[in-house]
């Protein structure tokens, strides 16, 4: 890894807009008559065996979504954060930051195994019918300020059926030295059509600042099956998808590894691999509020992926975003590990 805890030390405030999406969750664990989590593996075997009632022990509501949680990250880090979001919901009054709502937020059910998570999304109409006119409405004056900050994070794209237009529109406002992060989120979830518009709009967008695509490993196979491109080396992953977008970096995060490509080189972080998760899902929202709280602050992209890794790596292990003081002590203690 690379040593980056006097970055931390020093710190640093930069100003950062995340959009446009936002959730309410509720959580349940899925349980067995015993009452331990059950797996995987066990669920689909009683799915696929014709299995139709399971245990359930409710957990809670959260205020959540992929751009609220990589908000909250930035804003442990010491950024500067504005959250443009759809947080018409009183779970979200109590966020320390400057927040612009646009609408109601989806409502997600999680459903938590011993091994991961399975997730059922209701998208709001508000979000289904979303355009960036309403970006323009919700900020008014601030708008320019807004998409002129170092960076601007755009996550989960995949929710937003008109979020490619949408990424064109911001491309048209962000300042000359504006760093775009775009998370397209559940790339699965569209159309291999809709896959390869975002992709060329990239490829055909003239942003002042560089533009960053940030996906995760599975994201990023379903990206490059659109393009009809069969690779699977995480290195050569991040390079296709950089060649044929011709932006600054793309970025894609995994379990082994995070990994860059820049038309210069490529850049691999290896992450921490034996830790035992608190969470099985929000590790890339948390990746991403760090990527983008580094590259806002002119880090180099090893000391990017590390901080990328160790915000995720914290928030798995401790159900919470990490603070500077929370990844210095996670950093020391893997001080002289070749990973995070």
């Amino acid at each position: 890894m690379r040593d980056i805890r006097d970055r931390l030390r020093s710190g640093t405030t930069p100003t950062v807009t995340v959009l446009p999406d936002g959730s309410v969750d509720r959580r349940s664990e899925i349980v067995g008559v015993d009452g331990d989590q059950l797996s995987r593996e066990t669920v689909g075997a009683e799915i696929a065996s014709d299995g139709k009632t399971f245990l359930t022990e409710w957990h809670g509501v959260e205020q959540t979504g992929q751009s609220p949680n990589a908000a909250r990250q930035l804003h442990e880090l010491g950024a500067e954060t504005t959250l443009i979001g759809h947080l018409d919901h009183s779970i979200f009054d109590s966020i320390p930051f400057r927040t612009y709502s646009m609408g109601d937020p989806a409502e997600i059910h999680v459903y938590e195994l011993a091994d991961g998570v399975m997730m059922f999304a209701a998208e709001s109409t508000d979000i289904e019918t979303w355009t960036f006119d309403r970006v323009e409405t919700a900020l008014g004056p601030n708008l320019e300020s807004a998409f002129g900050a170092d960076a601007v994070l755009w996550m989960n794209w995949a929710a937003f059926p008109h979020g490619t237009a949408a990424l064109e529109r911001t491309s048209e406002l962000l300042g000359s030295e504006t760093t775009l992060v775009i998370d397209p989120g559940a790339v699965s979830t569209r159309s291999t059509g809709d896959a390869v518009d975002l992709l060329d709009g990239l490829r055909n967008a003239d942003p002042a600042g560089d533009t960053v695509l940030s996906p995760s490993r599975r994201e990023s196979n379903a990206l490059l099956d659109a393009l009809g491109i069969d690779v699977s080396n995480r290195s050569e992953i991040a390079t296709e998808l950089r060649e044929y977008t011709d932006i600054a970096a793309v970025a894609v995060h995994d379990k082994p590894a995070a990994t860059v490509a820049t038309e210069q080189s490529v850049v691999e972080v290896p992450t921490v691999e034996d830790v035992e998760p608190n969470r099985h899902a929000g590790a890339g929202d948390r990746f991403n509020g760090g990527v983008t709280y580094a590259l806002a602050s002119g880090w180099s992209w090893a000391e990017t992926l590390t901080l990328g890794n160790a915000c995720a790596t914290h928030y798995i292990t401790h159900d919470r975003c990490g603070d500077r003081a929370d990844l210095l002590a996670l950093l020391e203690r893997y001080a002289d590990d070749d990973r995070v």
